[in-house]
């Protein structure tokens, strides 16, 4: 299971960069900056305003429009006002441009939530308990995240809520991550009680380890904390992030365990 999921893993970070390193640059040529909006035509909602030598991403083209990614946005541009150089300007023109983008946002109701730049990503956890990872930023630093992950022939759902501080080590896109949650699981309890050095629950003074051995379908309840750092590439909408997750059951024998993780995730907004 644990290599399904690292080969997962792997093909789909080869899937996106390699769709990602050919892709073009190109920047707004125009001094009043440009709209970026929703669809092709100017009767689509305005998303964000470019300003002069904004550097976008092409994904793809519609008729006379260009649609692509810019700060974790993605939508369309007047092909008509993209250049593949940058327009010489003077700063006057620029911080002018750079104030009407900020307006524009504004008026327009559009918001980055997370603290990296994005909203929501969806992607793969690799680790002791690996799986599937949803995030979605509720406020500028506050994220959920949700992971159905599986471990000891079972399944487990976490739902967590975490704390990012952008900026760590001086690096713009490298974010501390940390938080709490609680972690439900479903087992099998042939495999979920036992312990790599200490063996299997043989206790005769615990009454709980004959329910691990003969109750073979068994629900475990905790708490969790996570800890770690997650990084935001630039020029691909993909995040890599490396953490601890420290949990407890309160019904185990053994009670607290440790998980470390991997996870790759891909912006969806």
């Amino acid at each position: 299971m644990k290599k399904f999921y690292s080969l997962l893993i792997l093909s789909l970070v080869i899937f996106i960069i390699s769709n990602e390193v050919n892709a073009q640059t190109l920047y707004v040529s125009s001094s009043v900056g440009a709209n970026l909006r929703s669809g092709p035509g100017t009767n689509n909602t305005v998303i964000a305003t470019i300003p002069q030598n904004g550097q976008v991403i092409v994904v793809g083209k519609e008729g006379s429009w260009t649609k692509v990614r810019y700060n974790g946005n993605t939508g369309y541009v007047s092909s008509s006002l993209l250049s593949e150089n940058q327009t010489k300007s003077s700063s006057n023109t620029q911080r002018s441009s750079a104030n009407r983008n900020s307006s524009s946002q504004s008026r327009s109701g559009s918001r980055s939530y997370g603290g990296s730049g994005y909203t929501t990503a969806l992607g793969l956890r690799g680790g002791f308990t690996s799986g599937i990872s949803f995030k979605h930023f509720t406020n500028p630093n506050g994220a959920i995240e949700l992971v159905l992950g599986s471990r000891w022939h079972g399944i487990s759902l976490s739902g967590m809520y975490q704390w990012h501080k952008p900026g760590a080590f001086g690096v713009s896109e490298l974010s501390w991550v940390y938080g709490l949650g609680a972690r439900l699981g479903f087992y099998d309890g042939y495999y979920y009680y036992y312990h790599p050095r200490r063996g299997r629950c043989r206790d005769p003074w615990d009454p709980r380890c004959d329910s691990y051995y003969y109750n073979r379908n068994f629900t475990a309840v905790g708490l969790l904390g996570i800890g770690g750092l997650e990084y935001q590439f630039k020029e691909i909408p993909l995040t890599i992030s490396l953490d601890l997750i420290p949990y407890f059951y309160f019904n185990h024998w053994r009670g607290s365990f440790l998980d470390g993780s991997v996870s790759v995730r891909y912006i969806i907004k």
